[in-house]
């Protein structure tokens, strides 16, 4: 089952099921990376949710997230990136794939399938510093490092980078 290319769906968070959007949930706790309070709302406020599945199972997720504007500068500021924060209006996220489908580029198709939405908005990601996996697919899809790491939340000894798109897309 982990050769079989998984079908990507994308639909907005008001257009999952609840089974859907409590898999999605849970696969995004998974990663470790999230904190889990307020989790749901963050996935209701999401632009699109990915999902990867073989033969109907859930074996991958990923969102272009709508951050609220402070959240974003926060975030810049710690990383003390050379970008500007409000120039981003999206964030490419919670892209997990489970861990027995690891390996196969599903990652990759995700970020292609969620870049095709960001509608010329700019859009920044960030990745925990030892994910390397995930910073090459970041790298293949033209986004850069932007700033210094700064320390994890969720995990002690973990650091975090801030990746931007290096697209031409407006301003937002």
């Amino acid at each position: 089952m982990s050769g079989a290319q998984p079908n990507i769906t994308l639909r907005s968070p008001g257009d999952c099921s609840k089974e859907e959007l409590s898999r999605f949930h849970d696969m995004v706790l998974e990663g470790g990376e999230v904190r889990k309070e307020g989790l749901d709302d963050r996935i209701g406020r999401a632009k699109v949710l990915a999902f990867l599945e073989i033969g109907g199972a859930i074996i991958g997720v990923g969102a272009l997230k709508i951050q609220h504007r402070n959240y974003t500068a926060r975030l810049f500021k710690k990383a003390n990136a050379k970008s500007v924060a409000n120039d981003f209006g999206l964030e490419l996220g919670w892209v997990v794939i489970g861990k027995a489908h690891r390996g196969h580029k599903h990652s990759s198709r995700t970020v292609d399938a969620l870049l095709a939405h960001t509608e010329g908005k700019r859009t920044y990601a960030t990745s925990v510093s030892t994910n390397e996996r995930m910073h090459t697919t970041l790298i293949k899809h033209n986004f850069e490092r932007d700033g210094a790491e700064w320390p994890s939340q969720k995990r002690k000894n973990t650091k975090l980078f801030l990746f931007v798109h290096k697209d031409s897309g407006p301003k937002v």
